[in-house]
């Protein structure tokens, strides 16, 4: 069971938003540009754009000329300087303007220009969603997705009215749709969402003809974690039909993106190890196979040669633009790839009704997508089989190769009577610009938050799945707006629902509803998690641990007794005298002589224990010294494993904190950044350099005009002068009238050859005004 929350009414966060609502239109729906809010208000066949800027003070300009249609969604691109508008049938893009400035005039015209009219129109297929692809070089590319599963891109900028690229998320053919059909699975184990309402041999169900909603996959360059690798993820594009069922379009980018170089280097090894890895299904020899690999290495080498030909040092975590050629693009279109198969442990019901929407967002080294239903259920999957580039080689069949995902979560929104009540409801999943394990769900009858953060940070540490799945740990779920609650406040449908994610407006929500009336509501800020393994070590500081006493017993020395020198050792040698030299030999000389030798011999006998008594100690001594080694090195060993340990918790400790130092300096650097920006918002490339061009031309301009101007101010002072001449002239012709009288035909010349010169006049002086203005500009 998930956790469920109603937020009590609050009050309104920004009150200025009032100023947006009109008095009376058919439709209001707004979007949030940074710290604007921009709102479009549909009134039968056209829509007026009006943009309310919230800091430092509420100021409203109205956007001219009128969307000539009524408009049913609007998307702001990733820099805030194009807004995408679909009707039922029409879409239209309108510029823009940087921002309201104080003192300018509350009505503002802008350049509106729509977009594929032969494609969109009132006899074609409806528009079901419109969306800017993220990996866009300026982000001017926009998808537009039509209710016949028709994707197309526009090169806003290039051609506005053809599509850069097409492809279809539905079966144009249904002699390939009977031909490719294949047996659904058993539903304990793998289901398609929609097996029950296949055509069989009379066809494919509209349903699964009839798309509703596309997401782009993960991993772009607005990724979080950029270290994390998830193959052709950012290169696909995600097909939502009717009938719940889900396809894939690889590769499908712009034919100018932006990505990382390291991206592009790491798709290629991918590519290369796949080709030298055995297939399970196909053989090496396999045509098929061989095509796709090689079409897979063309794509990547003529992106890698685009990124080179710039000679240009890159980082390989450098973002870079990167380009394909038209021609490859044009010549291979990306194959349709599904419907991926949704397997799940537990039996799920395949009476949701109509799907509605597709999101996607990042789970570590893989991708979450969740699937919303008109009946307010959402699913929540992960991706088990990836998907890769293919594309439609001709006179072959597609590789049995199909993504799956794996169903972690059913979520049903409110209550079974709201079910039954609100079954057509318009459901709608917004990405939280805050939290990227978060996001919003919105439809007529409210709007929830669901934070996938109680289980998501466990998968990203690397969690079985399985184990994960036996925990049933669900989702949060907070419900923000429920109109069918008695305690609420608001009693009319919802119409829009927007985040407002800037740092000096706060975290707070918008939404309108069926009375033209604009709400805001203030969020409450969770803490970031952080993605990187460093970041769980606690970097609290903690006293030192205390000093581990050592497991060696006390010493106990083999030598008691301290050493004494034996005395006949110690005695000095002596010289024996007998007696002189002329004394007698007799038998007393003899007898001495006796005595001596027997003494001597006894004092050797000494000398000889005492000696051994001295090897004896030298021997105790050696062995009690290898002790003593051998008791000093295990002493060593054990202090110097204990110092080891200490430092390694020391050096995790430090490193801790340094990475937590990192991060806490990002985050205000960041803030710092944010700040900056808002206070002083930074122009964009193309911007820079059209002031430079400006100037460059204002430049040329001045000189080359300079020496016209001298010419001209000269021919103003001659000109002057002859004009006071010719008033001298005239003056004395008319003091003198009475004495010469003119005819009518010299009067009439002279009539003309003033105004002439009058003309002149007033013409160089114009033209001197001018240039004096230019100048000063």
């Amino acid at each position: 069971m998930t956790t469920t929350t109603t937020t009590t009414t609050a009050a309104n966060a920004h009150p200025a938003l009032a100023a947006l609502a009109p008095a009376h239109c058919q439709r209001l729906v707004a979007a949030v540009r940074g710290g604007d809010v921009v709102s479009v208000a549909a009134g039968g066949a056209a829509s007026s754009v009006r943009l309310l800027a919230l800091k430092p003070t509420a100021r409203v300009q109205t956007l001219q000329p009128q969307v000539p249609f009524a408009v049913a969604a609007l998307a702001v691109n990733q820099n805030g300087s194009l807004l995408a508008l679909a009707g039922e049938f029409n879409v239209a893009v309108v510029v823009l303007p940087p921002s309201i400035k104080a003192g300018q005039e509350s009505v503002r015209d802008v350049k509106i220009r729509t977009i594929g009219d032969i494609y969109h129109a009132q006899d074609t297929s409806r528009v079901v969603k419109i969306s800017w692809h993220p990996m866009s070089d300026g982000f001017v590319h926009l998808m537009v997705l039509t209710a016949d599963g028709c994707l197309r891109m526009y090169d806003i900028y290039s051609d506005p009215d053809e599509p850069e690229q097409f492809a279809y998320f539905s079966d144009q053919s249904e002699f390939m749709a009977k031909k490719k059909s294949v047996s659904s699975p058993s539903p304990s184990k793998s289901k398609g969402n929609s097996s029950s309402k296949r055509g069989g041999i009379f066809g494919i169900d509209l349903d699964e003809r009839e798309a509703v909603s596309f997401a782009v996959g993960v991993g772009g360059v607005a990724s979080e974690s950029q270290d994390a690798f998830r193959g052709w993820s950012a290169c696909t594009v995600y097909g939502l039909m009717k009938s719940g069922d889900v396809y894939a379009l690889c590769p499908f980018v712009p034919f100018k993106s932006v990505w990382r170089l390291e991206a592009l280097h790491n798709l290629k090894a991918l590519n290369q190890q796949d080709w030298r890895s055995p297939h399970p299904s196909k053989s090496s020899s396999d045509p098929f196979k061989e095509k796709q690999f090689y079409w897979r290495d063309r794509w990547l080498d003529e992106a890698i040669a685009s990124v080179d030909a710039g000679n240009k040092q890159q980082l390989p975590t450098d973002n870079i633009k990167f380009s394909v050629s038209r021609a490859l693009t044009t010549k291979l279109r990306p194959i349709r790839q599904g419907p991926i198969l949704v397997s799940s442990v537990t039996d799920a019901s395949n009476s949701e009704g109509f799907a509605a929407d597709l999101f996607t967002c990042e789970a570590g080294l893989t991708s979450l997508f969740v699937i919303a239903y008109q009946s307010k259920a959402l699913w929540i999957c992960i991706e088990t089989d990836p998907v890769y580039a293919k594309w439609e080689v001709p006179e072959e069949e597609m590789e049995p190769v199909t993504p799956s995902f794996f169903m972690y979560e059913r979520v049903q929104l409110g209550t079974p009577a709201e079910k039954t009540i609100d079954q057509e409801a318009s459901v709608q999943i917004l990405a939280d610009p805050n939290h990227s394990d978060a996001f919003f769900v919105s439809h007529s009858s409210g709007a929830q938050l669901v934070s996938l953060r109680p289980w998501l940070h466990k998968l990203v540490a690397g969690e079985n799945l399985a184990e994960l799945f036996e925990k049933q740990v669900p989702s949060d779920i907070q419900t923000l707006v429920d109109v069918l609650s008695v305690d609420s406040s608001i009693r009319e449908n919802l119409t829009s629902f927007s985040v407002i994610g800037d740092i000096l407006l706060g975290y707070s929500y918008l939404f309108t509803t069926t009375s033209n009336e604009i709400h805001s509501r203030p969020l409450s800020l969770r803490p970031l998690p952080s993605s990187k393994k460093q970041s769980t070590i606690s970097t609290t500081v903690k006293p030192a641990p205390a000093a581990k006493k050592l497991t060696i017993s006390p010493y106990v020395s083999s030598i008691k007794s301290p050493f004494e020198i034996p005395a006949i050792l110690a005695k000095e040698p002596s010289v024996v005298v007998v007696s002189g030299k002329d004394a007698p030999l007799d038998e007393a000389l003899i007898r001495t002589v006796g005595d001596k030798i027997v003494a001597i011999r006894n004092n050797i006998s000494q000398v000889k224990q005492g000696v051994k008594i001295v090897q004896d100690r030298v021997e105790d001594v050696q062995n009690e010294a290898t002790v003593q080694s051998k008791i000093l090195q295990s002493y060593k060993d054990e202090k110097v494993e204990r110092l080891d340990k200490e430092g390694q918790v020391l050096n995790q400790r430090l490193t801790a904190t340094k990475q937590w130092l990192e991060e806490m300096g990002e985050r205000v650097d960041g803030v710092l950044q944010l700040l900056m920006d808002a206070a002083q918002p930074e122009l964009s490339e193309k911007e820079l350099a059209f002031m430079d061009e400006l100037r460059e031309m204002g430049s040329r301009i001045r000189s080359m005009l300079k020496p016209r101007l001298g010419q001209i101010q000269r021919q103003k002072t001659l000109l002057q002068a002859q004009a006071e001449e010719l008033n001298k002239k005239h003056s004395n012709a008319t003091a003198n009238v009475n004495e010469v009288v003119l005819g009518t035909s010299q009067v009439k010349r002279m009539n003309d050859a003033l105004s002439f010169e009058y003309k002149l006049l007033t013409e160089t002086w114009k033209k001197a005004e001018d240039i004096k203005v230019l100048l000063e500009q």
